[in-house]
């Protein structure tokens, strides 16, 4: 009988027997993590379009086409911060067990560190690797 009793709570969502619990905020850092990643890429894919060498903006076509390209910035940007944020995680974990909430925010400090500098050599490179000068 005693299994039944719902007065005392079962084990929760990610709670398992190889898991240990998280809290919200540890849960609500590691949401942000692809946040940084996003930005930056929609924001290097939007000017990476408009440094293309003879485009024309008599229309409005360019506008959707940037808009394209700052949605696969995105896409990419935010794949590859959440993927950064998870690795540096990782590492911080073996440093600082048993705190969670430090080593994910850390990696989110670090990621927005990371795509902060990353910003101005994308911007000035692509365009040179895309089309030719």
């Amino acid at each position: 009988m005693a299994e039944n009793n719902p007065a005392q709570p079962g084990p929760g969502p990610g709670s398992g027997p190889g898991r240990p619990k998280q809290s919200l905020a540890v849960g609500l850092l590691k949401l942000c993590w692809p946040l940084p990643g996003a930005l930056t890429g929609a924001v290097v894919g939007f000017h990476v379009y408009f440094r293309q060498p003879g485009l024309n903006t008599d229309t409005v076509a360019p506008l959707f086409f940037a808009g394209f390209w700052a949605f696969c910035g995105l896409l990419i940007g935010m794949a590859c911060s959440s993927l950064a944020a998870w690795l540096i995680e990782r590492g911080l974990r073996r440093w600082l067990p048993g705190k969670p909430s430090i080593t994910a925010s850390l990696a989110l400090l670090c990621v927005i560190v990371l795509c902060y500098v990353l910003h101005a050599p994308l911007v000035a490179r692509l365009p040179v690797l895309f089309w030719p000068a």
